[in-house]
């Protein structure tokens, strides 16, 4: 893996001798997932829960199938927050996953890879804590 100039046009970076078609799972027997886009990012995941790296921005067939294969229980979308089309497709993964598990979609500027543990854990426990919340609350709510 190189980094390349993000500006070019081109992937940020190559995945040498790995076939990307696939994606990338490290599965530690827990009940959350968080799906990221590369390796690195979910390298670093595994350190909190499940992950798995989808090596790109969007979700094939194969690759879905191949998830909910594995029947989480938390599903936790932490792409890369840099353009529209990116937006577009973590709210279709959304979507997707929702129909199989808790899906939540972690929205920051910072990439997982460069956050501590520490940080990871936290973005996990809140996000849990807040969409639990306003889930009561709707279900509360009169219609």
């Amino acid at each position: 893996m190189r980094q390349l100039d993000s500006a070019d046009g081109y992937p940020k970076f190559i995945n040498r001798g790995f076939e990307t078609s696939k994606g990338f799972h490290i599965n530690k027997g827990n009940n959350k997932l968080i799906v990221v886009e590369d390796f690195l990012s979910a390298i670093k995941c595994s350190r909190v829960a499940d992950s798995f790296a989808l090596l790109s921005s969007n979700i094939t067939s194969s690759k879905l199938y191949y998830i909910i294969k594995y029947k989480y229980n938390n599903y936790y979308i932490y792409l890369d927050n840099d353009n529209s089309i990116i937006k577009l497709l973590q709210r279709k993964l959304v979507n997707r996953l929702s129909l199989f598990g808790n899906t939540k979609l972690i929205l920051q500027d910072k990439d997982p890879k460069y956050l501590s543990t520490k940080e990871l854990e936290g973005l996990l426990w809140v996000r849990s804590n807040y969409t639990s919340t306003l889930m009561t609350k709707w279900r509360e709510t009169p219609t």
